[in-house]
């Protein structure tokens, strides 16, 4: 299920990384990665809800999310690029053209 309005960090710490919020829309984002202040790559996202204490809530992907629902691109024009084809959920199709 895709919730249209609700917040996800602008921050995240995860795996020794720092991940700062690029753009976001209802159903996905882009995180720049950086490690020890310095720029590694970017990470586009699908943005899924779980329920944490009765309220909706987005959900940074885990490990085994990667190449289903999250992809690490290096490029930031091509993290854009992938961003773009990216088509909601309910329209079953993800258009990944790598």
């Amino acid at each position: 299920m895709i919730l249209n309005h609700f917040q996800i960090p602008q921050k995240i710490k995860k795996n020794g990384y720092d991940y700062q919020l690029l753009v976001k829309a209802d159903f996905k984002a882009i995180y720049q990665q950086n490690l020890e202040g310095k720029q590694i790559g970017y990470e586009v996202i699908l943005l899924e809800n779980s329920t944490a204490k009765n309220k909706a809530s987005k959900v940074f992907p885990s490990n085994e999310d990667f190449g289903k629902t999250a992809w690490a691109i290096k490029s930031e024009e091509r993290a854009y690029q992938f961003y773009q084809s990216l088509l909601p959920a309910n329209k079953n199709q993800l258009e990944i053209n790598f």
